[in-house]
């Protein structure tokens, strides 16, 4: 098992990883709920471990670290990203970047934001929930999420964008997830939204 410490510098990242706007699938237009944009700020040390990687290849070896840094306005940021896919080969079979983003429970939430102990098990059993079905529907790479502000923010590449986008719609018709949601579906073929969360430098 191979550890690294690295502190990784984040410069200003505003709509790019927080702003939420209109995209297009297959000729239908999403509308998500536009969220504040914040800068962020002084990330701190990752410690990756590691998990063996799947025998055909398809994903890599899991290595995740944790992403601790601040918003702008000193509210905490805390996520956990992959590693194993600094280096991963075939990323430009997977050129697709999905991110949702969770409203978390007001009601039960600290005052920084981030979800208290029962809120974040309902935010993650989603968030497993939502990464089972996706990978029903095409070959999805769940790279990582991120706790800020009221919201759970969860990032993939995906193969098929359009299968992804129909289901995601019928679950935002339906209402039948635990919590309100909002997506984007964005062509990125060099995978640079996640980019500095992978600490690709």
């Amino acid at each position: 098992m191979t550890h690294f410490i690295k502190t990784i510098l984040i410069a200003t990242l505003l709509g790019l990883f927080f702003g939420c706007d209109s995209r297009t699938i297959d000729n239908t237009t999403t509308k998500v709920e536009s969220k504040p944009t914040h800068e962020i700020i002084i990330p701190k040390v990752s410690i990756p471990s590691q998990k063996s990687t799947s025998e055909d290849g398809l994903f890599p070896k899991e290595a995740y670290s944790i992403i601790e840094a601040k918003l702008e306005n000193g509210k905490p940021v805390i996520g956990r990203f992959n590693q194993g896919y600094r280096s991963y080969p075939s990323k430009s079979k997977y050129q697709w970047c999905l991110k949702v983003a969770v409203e978390l429970d007001k009601e039960r939430l600290f005052r920084n934001g981030l979800p208290l102990p029962e809120e974040k098990e309902v935010a993650n059993n989603l968030q497993e929930k939502l990464i089972e079905e996706l990978g029903k529907l095409t070959t999805t790479h769940h790279i990582g999420h991120l706790y800020n502000d009221k919201f759970l923010d969860i990032y993939w590449y995906v193969e098929d964008p359009a299968k992804v986008h129909q289901w995601l719609q019928a679950q935002t018709a339906e209402q039948t997830l635990v919590r309100g949601f909002g997506y984007e579906i964005n062509p990125d073929p060099k995978w640079q939204t996640v980019r500095m969360f992978l600490n690709d430098n």
